[in-house]
């Protein structure tokens, strides 16, 4: 691998490491940080795996994957900054790693949500038992 890919691939790293930082704080998804992690998919993939039909297959999954997730936004079931991420999570995983992407993405956000929630529910608790 070259060298230059390992630090791609960490780059990316620390941007989706940032997000769910974000995400978790502040219950948004920066833009900028989640277009920087979608245009390191670019060189990366240059550099892993060179080829037009591998690129393709991992665009492809992350059409697909933002059309299905863009439906859920519309069911109001996830966000759009879900939207956004997820397809370039997808678009990185490509046709190999789709499934293991699912599996991942739904129980790191499951675990982010219920950490996200607590806080919110302490609070709710703490001004439902005020006498006012």
């Amino acid at each position: 691998m070259f060298p230059s890919a390992n630090l791609l691939l960490l780059a990316a790293a620390g941007c989706l490491l940032y997000l769910g930082w974000s995400d978790v704080h502040t219950r948004l998804l920066p833009n900028r940080w989640v277009l920087l992690y979608t245009l390191l998919f670019f060189p990366a993939q240059a550099l892993l795996a060179p080829g037009w039909a591998i690129f393709g297959g991992h665009l492809l999954i992350g059409i697909i994957a933002f059309v299905v997730l863009a439906l859920l936004f519309a069911l109001n079931a996830m966000g759009g900054g879900d939207v956004k991420l997820g397809a370039a999570v997808f678009m990185w995983a490509g046709p190999q790693g789709a499934l293991t992407a699912l599996i991942i993405t739904a129980w790191l956000g499951g675990l982010l949500g219920i950490i996200g929630w607590l806080p919110d529910r302490a609070v709710l608790r703490r001004l439902t038992n005020l006498k006012v």
